[in-house]
């Protein structure tokens, strides 16, 4: 719950969340075995829910995909998306160097496939083949 609640709140960063923000989150949130009821509950109460990050290289490689793709979802990154990215990054183990190699990997991908999903699939095969 705490993986879909970094996303929706980098999501909600700019301010405001629109339907397109809301479908890519509920996608990732299926991808990743949540219930329509925990989405729900999540969208709901986000406040409530305590971050927890996960230990995995593989979790915590996901989890900064996914917050990085969330990014992309409204056509532009805003500064306290990329601000909490960052902050949740950090968490993860990451730096910021990291971040934006992953960020320009993931945007060429989004160019070339033009679907946040696929591209969300193709990075997480390509950066995890060695891993």
């Amino acid at each position: 719950m705490s993986h879909l609640k970094n996303i929706f709140t980098i999501a909600l960063a700019d301010g405001k969340i629109d339907s397109n923000e809301l479908n890519t989150i509920f996608s990732i949130a299926q991808k990743i075995g949540i219930s329509k009821e925990e989405f729900d509950r999540v969208v709901k109460n986000n406040e409530s829910i305590k971050n927890k990050f996960p230990v995995a290289f593989k979790d915590k490689h996901t989890q900064l995909c996914h917050l990085i793709a969330m990014m992309f979802v409204d056509g532009q990154i805003d500064n306290n998306e990329l601000s909490y990215c960052y902050q949740l990054s950090e968490k993860l183990g990451y730096d910021k160097l990291g971040v934006h190699a992953y960020i320009d990997m993931l945007s060429m991908l989004i160019g070339t496939y033009k679907d946040i999903p696929t591209a969300i699939d193709e990075f997480l095969q390509i950066s995890t083949q060695n891993n």
